[in-house]
């Protein structure tokens, strides 16, 4: 078994013309993924992430090179496209042939099937499908499959187009009781790789099953930060940077797209569930979505102050230190202005219980007319150390009169951080105890409805995390249990704070409530 990085190398040595980009760390992370021990691994990556490029091409060359693959099956939509998938490889295996590499070709060499043999010695067989194909009864010299490489298999044209029900059943079925069956029963391994084209989709349902399934998910935009910055720049001005770089590198002109024109496309087409589904790989269920795109209202941005404080926070093993503008007025869209001295601020946060999930702490103002603006939304794959961090970050910045956070869900560590970092900096943190109350957590989130639909929840524009908290709101059904809600819930729990309270007067912060 080779890293990653090997496999790009060889790749990257034998097929130079594929990479005309330099390779994004996400392309690293895909390998990884598809190299895994784990029989089962579905991976959802972002629309022009170049997944199908570096599984069904890299990968599949590499699977043969490094790992002397016996069986590869790779199935797309239609056996054109994986056909096509086969002839990138072949071109590949004849690179590697011209430039020394221990490789020939067997006996079997046509559009849907390839014998390769490596070092002499070791026989490979791939062949190629298309969805609906029956796979059953596949042998090469006596053996069943070993890996099946499924990509892109669901589209939304053809036999098996995503909009119709009756279609996601077949593929379901077909995926269910012909193909994973097909595979060697000891050795062989299933990878499914593309993208989310419907919150019922053959994906979307392999995510939701993690006890059987490891997934990876990689949206475009990963912590306020573009997923592959060179391809996709996060707004117009960083695009603007990008293709002068290439001008002056190259001599050439180019014309790159950024996120925030990517986005600004489709929602200008009422296309909200695209950008959501296939950019953020959040599943959309427009039938059954509660929070619909025309509840959403929003301010222009928040007004800070030009004076800077730089706040250092340390521990026996790292040092951060943190920018503070103070925040002076909410903006609205019509340029008016709400002093933020003049409303209450409440923080709530989410401690994410493993380090693959998402820490979330979202801050809230309300004035004395009662409506919520979501002045900040700060979220990440945080450590303790980064978790306290954020919230002493958020503590002086916005200052909220209350800070909740589910105690449960805290972890020991980071108490002890949070504790350590209280001391060092002087700033107390308010703490609430965020109580579910023996309430569903779809429930607790669906109570955001009426706040919505009376236009009481204000976002801010210029948030770079409002993307996400939008594509999981509008993906929300109730009576199923969302993969990604952790904004969502987080946001729901503003409703602690709120509920009985009218801001008409000012209320003091109460010094036992502090850690």
């Amino acid at each position: 078994m080779s890293d990653a990085r090997q496999r790009l190398k060889i790749a990257k040595h034998i097929a130079p013309e594929i990479f005309t980009n330099k390779s994004p760390l996400l392309h690293i992370k895909i390998l990884e993924s598809q190299s895994l021990a784990d029989k089962y691994v579905v991976d959802t990556i972002f629309r022009g992430a170049g997944k199908t490029t570096i599984v069904n091409k890299v990968n599949a060359f590499c699977d043969i090179w490094f790992d002397h693959e016996p069986y590869h099956q790779i199935f797309s939509s239609t056996l054109n496209k994986a056909e096509k998938f086969l002839k990138d490889v072949k071109t590949m295996i004849i690179s590697a042939i011209k430039k020394g590499y221990a490789i020939k070709k067997g006996e079997i060499w046509n559009n849907n099937s390839i014998e390769v043999i490596v070092d002499g010695k070791y026989k490979c067989f791939l062949e190629c499908l298309g969805a609906g194909q029956d796979p059953r009864g596949g042998s090469y010299n006596f053996i069943r499959p070993t890996k099946q490489t499924f990509d892109d298999i669901e589209s939304k044209v053809g036999q098996y187009a995503i909009r119709s029900r009756a279609n996601r059943e077949k593929l379901w079925e077909w995926f269910l009781g012909d193909c994973l069956p097909a595979l060697d029963p000891i050795v062989g391994k299933a990878r499914v790789v593309g993208t989310i084209l419907h919150a019922d989709s053959l994906i979307a349902k392999l995510l939701k099953d993690n006890k059987k399934w490891t997934s990876l998910i990689i949206p475009i935009i990963v912590d306020g930060k573009s997923s592959w910055a060179d391809r996709f720049p996060l707004t117009d001005e960083d695009a603007l940077l990008k293709e002068k770089e290439y001008y002056l590198r190259t001599g050439k002109r180019v014309e790159i797209e950024s996120i925030e024109a990517i986005k600004r496309g489709l929602f200008e087409k009422g296309k909200h569930n695209l950008y959501y589904q296939e950019y953020l790989c959040i599943a959309q269920a427009e039938e059954k979505t509660l929070f619909k795109r025309e509840y959403f209202k929003y301010f222009s941005h928040i007004e800070y102050s030009d004076t800077l404080e730089y706040l250092k926070i340390e521990n026996a093993l790292e040092s951060k230190e943190v920018c503070i503008r103070e925040p002076l007025f909410i903006v609205l869209s019509d340029g008016s202005k709400i002093p933020l001295c003049n409303c209450h601020i409440f923080s709530t946060m989410d401690l994410a219980s493993t380090g693959s999930d998402k820490s979330v702490i979202i801050t809230c103002a309300y004035p004395s007319s009662g409506e919520m603006y979501v002045i900040d939304i700060s979220a990440g794959l945080w450590t303790p150390y980064d978790k306290s961090l954020n919230a002493i970050r958020i503590q002086k910045q916005f200052n909220p009169i209350r800070f909740g956070i589910e105690r449960a869900g805290a972890q020991n560590d980071f108490f002890y951080t949070i504790d350590v970092a209280q001391k060092e900096t002087g700033v107390r943190i308010p703490v609430e105890d965020l109580k579910h109350g023996g309430v569903n957590k779809n429930i607790r989130m669906s109570n955001l409805h009426p706040h919505f639909l009376t236009e009481k929840i204000i976002f801010n524009k210029a948030d770079k995390n409002l993307d996400e908290l939008e594509a999981q709101l509008t993906s929300f059904d109730i009576d199923v249990e969302s993969l990604h809600d952790d904004m969502m819930d987080t946001l729901a729990y503003q409703l602690q704070f709120i509920r009985g309270r009218t801001f008409d007067t000012e209320e003091e912060e109460e010094d036992e409530n502090a850690w």
